[in-house]
């Protein structure tokens, strides 16, 4: 417990020593927020049949992390405006699901789970009966009534790595950056980026600009402080055996977030490998104290991806 509160506060002095030196006053450029929901944010598991049905109906579980990113995404987007003048929330969710649960959807995400408020695109099933012609439609319809780029996010369960990429082709321009969470672990169309944690996605718009230190450092801390890792990675997810971050130009320069990095990683890596390889995991809290065996098979495997990271460390300290 001791351990866990020194953390924290390491973590809470790292926020505030980023957030001094962040440029609040840059000025960024407009973008609007689009998302799906299940499998993007949502623990739903839509591949199987009756998880989906329950998890859509009563789940109330989101992936660690991604309401403190769209939190911070949202505050750094700037509200569309329509051709009637009237101001829209800076993030729009698209999903599949009927209209009739949108009250549901929206108390569970923005007054339980604290995501920032947005417009509610959801299929109407009898006029819509497919989701790829949907998000299709919707995508060019948001297109066609706001001007700015898209941050878009989404999955690899079924439609949305074809729809983004779409996208991407017939607006380029608008095209800001075309997330897709890696659940499956299927092969991805050209024009989108795979993500398997809130914090990838914040390193990679930190790199573009869209995101500051501090923010970064907020969806960091999210992840370390879960209490749960199985939030980030439930048990019908990839969840990777080897997971390097590349060395960006931005995040090379800021040795805090080069440490805050090793740290994810290493929290990561270390849950992954005991869920792939079938230990048990009966106290989370204190997933990192392994027996001495299995602290000898977990070095192994994580000896290269620890190795590079200390040396990125070292040499931007």
């Amino acid at each position: 417990m001791l351990e866990r509160r020194l953390i924290g506060l390491a973590l809470v002095a790292l926020i505030l020593s980023l957030a001094a030196t962040a440029h609040a006053d840059e000025a960024k450029a407009p973008f609007l927020v689009v998302s799906d929901i299940d499998d993007t944010i949502k623990i739903t598991n839509v591949l199987s049949i009756g998880s989906a049905v329950k998890n859509g109906l009563f789940g109330q579980q989101t992936f660690t992390g991604m309401s403190e990113l769209y939190q911070e995404l949202a505050k750094n987007g700037q509200a569309a405006a329509t051709p009637a003048g009237s101001m829209n929330p800076p993030v729009v969710y698209m999903s599949g699901s009927p209209p009739v649960l949108e009250g549901e959807i929206h108390d569970m995400l923005v007054e339980d789970r604290k995501f920032p408020e947005g417009r509610f695109l959801l299929r109407d099933w009898i006029k819509t009966k497919d989701v790829y012609t949907f998000k299709s439609s919707g995508f060019k319809a948001l297109a066609a009534e706001v001007k700015m780029p898209f941050v878009a996010l989404g999955d690899d369960t079924e439609k949305d790595p074809n729809v983004l990429s779409e996208f991407g082709v017939a607006h380029p321009d608008r095209a800001a950056a075309l997330y897709i969470h890696r659940v499956t672990g299927r092969p991805l169309p050209e024009g989108v980026t795979p993500y398997f944690t809130a914090f990838d996605v914040a390193l990679m718009e930190f790199e573009a600009g869209r995101l500051d230190a501090a923010q970064v450092a907020r969806v960091g801390k999210a992840i370390l402080d879960s209490k749960n890792p199985e939030h980030l990675f439930p048990d019908f997810t990839q969840c990777p055996e080897d997971l390097t971050y590349e060395d960006t130009p931005k995040v090379s320069q800021s040795p805090d977030l080069m440490k805050l990095k090793a740290q994810v990683a290493d929290y990561i890596l270390r849950f992954c490998f005991k869920r792939n390889n079938g230990f048990a995991i009966l106290d989370v809290p204190k997933m990192h104290v392994a027996s001495p065996a299995e602290q000898s098979i977990m070095d192994g495997q994580l000896k290269r991806v620890h190795e590079k990271l200390l040396r990125d460390v070292e040499e931007n300290l």
